[in-house]
């Protein structure tokens, strides 16, 4: 088995002939280590706009990394319970960075598009992106919730809702994983 991954969050790979598994493995004592959204500001109270309370703890997750070896460095950018009303999010690039966003579950932690907006979250050119224990809400967005260009991205119990495209993987990742996820309300086109 080998291991990608930042601090104590790490995803394991097996592989057997041309099958590959993956899990999540997160040490029971590590709660919610990390930089917490709430420390930048961030409500969560569903009528205040956090976008940039979350881009600023975005650019907490770097510097916390920056200097620190990929099994050391700590990306992981936490998003307690409530609904964070989001203009739009394009911090997450940076060739040399991994993203790792962790919410507290879905229905518990929303990330949810502010009415009239083009894109939820644009993440390009990251090392890693990892989506996890969340609920991605379009609020009618007519394009993608999630547009991600990384060699290597997973996407584990996130529930995509609200929108005519949940995600769309641009580049050529070496791998994608999507499991546990939920899609609901979903418009193609914006007709139904």
């Amino acid at each position: 088995p080998s291991a990608v991954g930042t601090g104590t969050q790490v995803i394991n790979a097996t592989t057997a002939g041309s099958n590959v598994t993956l899990s999540f493995a997160t040490p029971a004592n590590s709660g919610m280590a990390g930089i917490n959204v709430i420390a930048y500001g961030a409500t969560g109270d569903g009528s205040t706009v956090d976008s940039d309370a979350i881009n600023h703890s975005t650019d907490g997750a770097i510097k916390a990394s920056e200097g620190s070896s990929q099994a050391s460095g700590n990306e992981r950018i936490i998003f307690p319970a409530g609904i964070y009303i989001l203009n739009d999010i394009d911090d997450f690039d940076g060739a040399s960075h991994s993203y790792w966003l962790e919410g507290a579950g879905m229905g518990a932690t929303t990330l949810k598009q502010r009415a009239g907006q083009d894109v939820l979250i644009n993440a390009d050119g990251a090392r890693m992106l990892v989506f996890r224990n969340m609920t991605i809400d379009g609020n009618s967005l007519e394009s993608a919730m999630l547009r991600a260009n990384a060699p290597y991205i997973f996407i584990d119990n996130v529930e995509f809702t609200n929108c005519s495209a949940a995600i769309k993987i641009t580049g050529a990742p070496k791998v994608v994983a999507i499991t546990n996820c939920r899609f609901a309300d979903m418009e193609q086109n914006g007709d139904g």
